[in-house]
């Protein structure tokens, strides 16, 4: 692993310390803290001191940080403690001192001892290799080694250069590492002072492990609980367009997707099957593909009836997602010739899924500067979604607007209950698009 110092800032004096451990058959103590606590195990240890928690993680409302001042007494000084815990065995356990020492060579003084703590709780150090004009390696403790860096106005400065001048930025560096490679901490120190009014010192250390790198989590359709999927009116429209390349007994499609543990939205949709071919020419069941993609991007996971699924985690998990189609899934549109066509009693439609609605502007429409204003009757389905078809008795607009509005409408879903307390299934209502390009 690694480390890389952080930039000093404004006035300070900064120690820290990267850490990754897999497994540690002797872990550090820093005072009365051993790295990888609990925060429960935290409090138990030093129950004298005012512990705060931080903001909660979203799902788990696991607090994120654990902190308290002057907690901890390490290398004869009382430090605060702060701990931050996250997903896949994030952890980090930092203390900070601020103290007044006078001059930059006070400062250094309390650095080096602050080193000298450091080698005995962990062993020997090695300072990091310079980097900038001026820095020099030393000897320190017993077996350690430290890059050490100033500069006035800043330029670097090596020490004889000072000429009995007090640095305006001054810094000690040196990482070390306890245990076997595979099961150890690495320990990044660094001591920063800059001289201003009120000659200050500020001292962190910080031992680190980063979240463990994960393959997406794969999870099986077949056990997740879906929210939302692509719906009848959505199968409809996809048929409409693509129903000749479709046999009797269907066709059956397969994509791998990442899904957000915190929506439970697909993203990333590749199909698995049938297989995609690099090198075979585009056909009408690859344009019909494109419509299956969004029919698999169109579910939303419950992700929270996952037992043990860490929804805080940024790391998406996996899940091959079926979508099928038959001739079955173009559905009758005769109702628009019924002149049942009332609009009572009311109802709303729901935006489900898919993307913002100036996405389905006609490419043609686009390149030739139309617009139109489209009108259609969409019938309520069993599953809430619209079955819409263009009204017969009004001027129609060109078949790509309609099949726009089509397109748009199979992302929504009607309210399952109408003004009046009734069922809106079966119901019909219009629906009015409108397609105009900015001026």
């Amino acid at each position: 692993m690694s480390v890389r110092p952080a930039l000093a800032l404004g006035g300070a004096l900064w120690l820290g310390a990267a850490a990754a451990i897999a497994q540690a058959p002797a872990v550090p103590m820093f005072g009365g803290l051993r790295f990888g606590m609990t925060f429960d195990e935290v409090r138990a240890a030093l129950p004298g001191a005012a512990w705060e928690e931080g903001d909660p993680l979203k799902f788990s409302q696991r607090p994120t940080t654990l902190r308290a001042p002057a907690a901890v007494e390490f290398g004869g000084a009382r430090y605060d403690a702060m701990l931050r815990s996250g997903y896949r065995g994030r952890y980090e356990l930092e203390l900070r001192r601020e103290f007044d020492t006078g001059s930059a060579a006070a400062c250094e003084a309390a650095g080096r001892e602050l080193i000298v703590a450091t080698e005995a709780q962990v062993g020997p150090l090695q300072g990091l290799d310079p980097v900038v004009t001026g820095e020099e390696r030393e000897r320190i403790g017993v077996a350690s080694t430290v890059t050490v860096s100033q500069a006035i106005g800043m330029k670097p400065l090596r020490r004889k250069q000072l000429r009995g001048r007090d640095p305006e930025l001054f810094f000690l560096r040196t990482t070390g590492n306890k245990g076997a490679k595979d099961a150890g901490i690495d320990v990044l120190v660094m001591l920063n002072y800059r001289r201003g009014a009120d000659l200050d010192c500020v001292a962190l250390l910080r031992t680190n492990r980063a979240a463990a790198p994960a393959l997406p989590q794969a999870l099986d359709f077949a056990s997740l609980k879906a929210i939302s999927g692509p719906g009848v009116g959505m199968k409809h429209v996809a048929m409409l367009t693509h129903a000749a390349v479709v046999p009797p007994e269907g066709l059956a499609f397969a994509y791998r997707c990442q899904v957000e543990r915190a929506s439970g939205a697909p993203f990333d949709c590749r199909r698995e099957s049938p297989p995609v071919s690099a090198t075979a020419p585009p056909s009408p069941l690859a344009a019909l593909a494109y419509a299956v993609h969004e029919m698999a991007k169109a579910h939303r996971f419950d992700l929270a009836a996952v037992p043990g699924l860490d929804r805080d985690d940024p790391q998406p998990v996996e899940v091959v997602i079926p979508v099928t189609l038959a001739p079955g899934d173009l559905r009758p549109t005769n109702f628009v010739q019924s002149g049942d066509l009332r609009l009572e009693p009311q109802f709303r439609w729901q935006r489900s899924v898919g993307p913002d609605n100036s996405r389905y502007y006609p490419s043609r429409a686009l390149r030739a500067g139309e617009h139109a204003v489209v009108e259609v009757a969409c019938q309520v389905q069993p599953d809430l979604s619209p079955v819409c078809a263009p009204l017969p008795a009004v001027p129609r607009a060109p078949p790509d607007f309609e099949h726009a509005v089509m397109r748009i409408m199979a992302n929504y879903r009607a309210e399952p209950k109408a003004v009046d307390g009734s069922s809106t299934i079966g119901r019909i209502k219009l629906a009015r698009v409108e397609f105009r390009l900015g001026d």
